[in-house]
Formats: structure tokens, sequence, C-alpha cells
């Protein structure tokens, strides 16, 4: 009996921290951002919980996981709702080589990361039953700038410092494909796309450069420094 798989939609910010142990040795969370897991089913157009969601919910919640309940049981629109946050702000953080604390408290980065938001926004109003609502770019913004403390960036931030690869192109690349489709512009998300597209390249193997007068010659930070 095929019933499908549920989706899940987590909020986390956590890191990897060198110890004497190796680098993989301890996970650190960063700032105050509540971890949690939003499940549901991936179709359903019910109003209420399928009996397994509910299971779910209560198995994880006796773990101590915190389990938000999306508006209407709508587990698309919550996927593009994190998507408003995270494939604006990684790719943003990316860029600027800031935490999320710093972008936010910058005035030009910040109104960047809003109007990036807002393209994602749009975006989803072209998908049926996924719109994530009015005002959700500044709703999103205002959460981060309540709960995230200096330090917390996001994963594709790190690896792009350090020269991994990254989900740029899962992130803003994908949005740029779907909107160019829907004929929807996203100008923001185009050029973030677009200046980290080299050294994303790099971290993959797919080409190689050298920039002169710099150590190492590569657009991160060296081996030995990270």
């Amino acid at each position: 009996n095929d019933v499908g798989l549920l989706t899940g939609v987590a909020k986390i910010i956590a890191y990897r921290e060198e110890t004497t142990d190796g680098p993989l040795a301890a996970c650190r969370m960063a700032g105050e951002v509540p971890s949690t897991l939003i499940v549901g089913e991936t179709d359903s157009a019910a109003t209420s919980p399928s009996e397994r969601t509910a299971r779910l919910r209560a198995i994880l919640n006796e773990a101590g996981v915190t389990t938000p309940i999306p508006e209407d049981e709508n587990m698309q629109r919550e996927l593009w709702r994190k998507a408003v946050m995270m494939c604006s702000m990684g790719p943003l953080c990316a860029v600027a080589r800031a935490d999320i604390y710093t972008v936010t408290a910058t005035p030009t980065t910040l109104e960047m990361l809003r109007a990036a938001m807002n393209e994602v926004c749009e975006l989803s109003k072209h998908f049926e039953g996924c719109y994530v609502g009015d005002g959700q770019a500044d709703k999103t913004i205002g959460y981060l700038i309540s709960k995230v403390s200096p330090g917390g960036a996001p994963s594709t931030c790190r690896d792009i410092i350090c020269g991994r690869p990254s989900e740029v192109r899962e992130l803003s690349g994908t949005l740029v494909k779907l909107a160019r489709e829907k004929g929807v512009p996203m100008p923001v998300h185009s050029f973030m796309s677009a200046a980290l597209e080299p050294q994303e390249a790099l971290a993959r193997g797919e080409r190689d450069y050298s920039i002169h007068g710099i150590p190492g010659g590569k657009p991160y930070i060296p081996s030995s420094a990270k």
C-alpha cells in the first residue's frame, strides 16, 4: 500500500566545531533560534492531520522536539515559507561573507535581503496553494532580528567561505530556473547565483582557477586556516 512520504520542514542553526578529537567531534547550536520540525502530508488537501501525522508529532513531542502545526495542514506552503528564509539568507550571507546578525544590522545589505525574500514571495503566487501570504518577508526578517545572535550563519555561507561545495545552485539557482519558466523577474537571486557560480564550480571540481596576490591563490580560506 503506497501512501507516499510525509514532508518535513526543519528549522535549526548548527555548525561543526573542531576539537582535539577531530573536526566532527562536536556540533554546536548557534544563536537563540528554537529548533523545530514541522511534519505533515505532502499532498493532502485535508485541514486536519492524518492519523500517521498525528502519531509522528506525538512521538517527536515526547522526545522533546517542537512540532508547530502548519496552517491548514498545507506543507507545500510551509516549504515555500522556508524557501523565503533559507534560499535568500544563505546565498546573501555567502555573497556578503557575513553572519546573519551583521547582514540584518547593515541597512543596505538588509534591503537586499528583503528584496530577495520578496522575490520568493512573489514567485510562490504562481504555484497553486503555495502563496506564503502578505508581509512574509518582513515577518521573516523580524524573526531573524529577534532570534539570531552574532556569529550565526547559514551552512551555505560557511561552505562557500571554506571552499566546500554548497547548496547555492539548489537554492537561488533553482528559484531562478522556476522564475524563468513562470516569467517572473528575480534580479537579486539572479545576481547571487551568478556571483557565486565560479567558486561553486571550483568547489565541485568542475573547473580550476587561481587569483594572484592572495595566500593559496584561491577565493576561500586556505585549508590550513579553516
